[in-house]
């Protein structure tokens, strides 16, 4: 059981309650629910839980691979999820009802870690133990076809070894 708990204290404002295998619960951009990643068939996807303890809705429709991480845009109308399937983890970008998935990296290694959206809303940063195949990472609501080759990997600094930012 999950429970929403005013920051000041008192009683709980909305309860949900997840599937016993459900992780990396978080808000969801309109506030009104939880987001979590959830194996409940061969893939994992991505659900979402609204407040009235009605059925988790699946929001992913991904039939193979596991997800590692998910987030909301700050607008709340993508969403970006790690999928590791393959022979790597890459990052991909659905729309806020999980339709018209994109991927927009193809990394050399599996070793993905989580993924922020910068304030805009237009980019990304992932991090990665690999760097990122040359040509493979583009700017978000692209194609491969229109944009092949156009990303470029910003990894200046010791500090910021193995990150990524998607433009």
């Amino acid at each position: 059981v999950w429970e929403a708990i005013p920051v000041g204290g008192g009683k709980a404002t909305a309860t949900f309650r997840l599937p016993a295998s459900a992780l990396d619960a978080t808000w969801a951009p309109d506030g009104r629910g939880l987001s979590f990643r959830n194996r409940a068939d061969a893939a994992w996807n991505v659900y979402r839980q609204d407040e009235g303890g009605q059925e988790p809705v699946r929001v992913t429709r991904f039939t193979d691979g596991r997800l590692l991480a998910h987030a909301w845009s700050p607008d709340g109308t993508k969403l970006a999820v790690i999928r590791r399937s393959g022979d790597g983890g890459n990052v991909w970008v659905t729309a806020h009802d999980g339709s018209q998935p994109v991927q927009v990296t193809q990394m050399a290694s599996a070793d993905v870690f989580p993924v922020r959206w910068m304030g805009d809303g237009r980019r990304l940063v992932a991090r990665a133990s690999g760097r990122p195949r040359p040509g493979h990472a583009r700017p978000l609501g692209t194609t491969p076809q229109a944009e092949a080759g156009t990303a470029r990997s910003d990894r200046s600094g010791s500090a910021d070894r193995g990150r990524h930012r998607l433009s």
